[in-house]
């Protein structure tokens, strides 16, 4: 009897100092699909190498091949996932999908802009070897325009006032006790992983920041509690790098 194990035709090109990459990492082992991680970094600039544009031009993580079907995006990866092998986490009934897809779209302006603005400006910006406009850039090409000094103070400013009216949306209109409801979805594990990030600023973590919205707080709290122990496996590296920070 051969012992040969055929390799997971899906590979996954991510780092998971993302959060959509570490969404997309929780999604697939909670919903027990068979994959392959292939490490990208992004503080090393390794996804706008040469050769990985050629791949992904535009060099952006997480990235997916499921054999010869190349998918940029973590939602396209994610729809398109649970199409083909399924999962309990974005079920296939329009009534509950609908539900799902309101609450990602709803997370890239109010959740997702809020904290790469508090964090990435704040925290990563500081220690990246190259400009911040190399790392904003949405594909391979440099910005014409670079940067001014002030664009970033005002991104701050207008990040953590926006983060905290999300907050108050959540906690006042979307958590039932989960975002869609009574059942734990991919939505949920979006949001919470871009809130995790939260923990990287000084002076203040992520429980700090949502003692003021203790639904929420208990919100997150159910998530990961719900989806260990891949959460913490998953976001191991990026808590081991905000204890360093």
């Amino acid at each position: 009897m051969s012992c040969f194990k055929p390799r997971p035709q899906i590979v996954l090109y991510s780092d998971r100092l993302s959060q959509p990459g570490r969404t997309v990492s929780i999604f697939l082992k909670s919903s027990n699909i068979p994959y392959e991680e292939k490490e990208v970094s992004f503080i090393k600039g390794e996804n706008r190498g040469d050769d990985f544009i050629k791949m992904q031009p535009l060099g952006t993580v997480p990235f997916m091949k499921d054999g010869d079907l190349s998918i940029p995006e973590c939602i396209a990866q994610i729809r398109y996932v649970s199409d083909k092998y399924g999962s309990w986490l974005y079920p296939k009934e329009p009534e509950a999908r609908v539900k799902i897809d309101a609450a990602l779209s709803w997370y890239h302006l109010n959740i997702r802009f809020p904290v790469i603005g508090s964090v990435f400006y704040r925290i990563i910006g500081s220690f990246v070897p190259k400009p911040l406009e190399y790392y904003l850039t949405p594909c391979n090409l440099p910005l014409d325009n670079p940067m001014s000094k002030e664009t970033p103070e005002h991104i701050k400013e207008y990040s953590w006032q926006l983060l905290h009216r999300s907050l108050a949306t959540m906690e006042t209109t979307w958590l039932k006790p989960y975002v869609c409801g009574d059942q734990l979805t991919v939505a949920d594990i979006l949001w919470a992983s871009e809130l995790e990030q939260l923990n990287m600023l000084p002076h203040m973590n992520l429980s700090q920041i949502l003692a003021k919205y203790p639904k929420v707080q208990l919100w997150y709290k159910l998530v990961v509690s719900k989806l260990n122990p891949v959460w913490d496996e998953v976001h191991a590296g990026v808590r081991k790098m905000t204890s360093v920070v």
